[in-house]
């Protein structure tokens, strides 16, 4: 693609359009890198490294199995930590 130049604008919710142009090879939710250097905001497409993540999942499945730790204890802990941090955000 030639260097073209958009125009897009900023919504009230702080959302970007990108033109369609661009956003060809883009699926929806692709995730970006964002960031701003004055009056230029540069995004970057974020490309998961799936190998890597997959390879980490089983190592911490494998640390899981290795603890004894069971689905109800999981859980449990989920519940604790999203109360204490429901209690943090309403300040008490």
């Amino acid at each position: 693609m030639k260097h073209k130049i958009f125009m897009t604008k900023l919504s009230s919710k702080g959302q970007i359009i990108v033109p369609i142009e661009l956003r060809k090879g883009l699926e929806m939710g692709t995730q970006f890198a964002v960031k701003r250097d004055n009056d230029v905001i540069i995004l970057k497409k974020l490309d998961p490294d799936w190998e890597k993540i997959e390879k980490d999942f089983e190592e911490a499945r494998k640390r899981v199995a290795k603890s004894g730790l069971k689905e109800e204890d999981v859980l449990g802990i989920v519940k604790r930590i999203r109360e204490q941090i429901r209690r943090e955000e309403q300040g008490s």
